[in-house]
């Protein structure tokens, strides 16, 4: 992929990917207002529940959730600083601020408890999405909703040095699901319209930077994404115990 690229250039064209869609997963905000509703709409055994984001990014999710959940409180973790800026400065503007905190740490390192966890795009952190399960269910939640990436069709040589191993299937990651002891209550892929959708303005936001290397760098992702569409998909999970 072209010539390379120093590693704070890779990291402005990273952040204006980020910067450009509401959430840096092939979630449509459809499918946000699901998640937010299937957790929010729930009774919980106290009256004001801790709801963790683990990875958020640019916390808009946890945000979602928190505004939607009367008395519940939310936390979100994550290790870039550009993101967790953008995310304090949306919670200061929407009057979230006093009920969403947002620190920077490895999300694999807290070992707090909390009612409600989510982990969207982040399985890596844990070091795959088995660990993943293993460690959320440590944090006693009544439920978690996560988001990860798998295999949608059988992955190309080119997909499997990309990406390298993943789950086949959104069934194989609830069996994994249930193996950490989890019951699996809902599950579900990303659309390809999400897909395209999620990419499209992702590789918009590189772009409009307008410099030959952003230029660059965004067609090559376009060019990459025309090789895994439809091949890597994004399960969702909503998880009980």
């Amino acid at each position: 992929m072209g010539n390379p690229i120093d590693r704070g250039t890779l990291d402005t064209l990273m952040d204006a990917g980020r910067a450009a869609v509401e959430f840096n997963s092939p979630m449509s905000t459809a499918r946000a207002d699901s998640i937010v509703e299937s957790i929010a709409g729930r009774t919980y055994s106290v009256a004001s529940p801790t709801m963790v984001d683990f990875g958020c990014g640019r916390g808009r999710l946890i945000q979602k959730v928190v505004e939607r959940s009367p008395g519940g409180r939310g936390l979100g973790l994550d290790t870039d600083e550009t993101s967790l800026a953008a995310a304090r400065h949306d919670a200061a503007t929407t009057g979230l601020a006093e009920r969403v905190n947002f620190q920077a740490v490895d999300a694999s390192a807290w070992k707090g408890v909390c009612d409600v966890a989510i982990c969207v795009g982040s399985s890596h952190i844990f070091g795959g999405p088995a660990e993943m399960f293993k460690s959320l269910a440590a944090q006693q939640p009544e439920v978690a909703v996560v988001g990860l990436e798998m295999w949608e069709a059988e992955p190309t040589a080119w997909c499997l040095e990309q990406f390298g191993e993943m789950a086949p299937g959104i069934d194989s990651l609830g069996e994994q699901a249930r193996a950490a002891g989890w019951q699996v209550e809902a599950q579900s892929t990303s659309s390809l319209a999400e897909w395209d959708g999620f990419e499209e303005t992702w590789i918009g936001g590189v772009r409009s930077l307008g410099t030959d290397v952003a230029v660059g760098f965004a067609s090559e992702r376009y060019e990459a994404y025309q090789r895994y569409r439809g091949v890597l998909g994004f399960g969702w999970l909503t998880l009980v115990r």
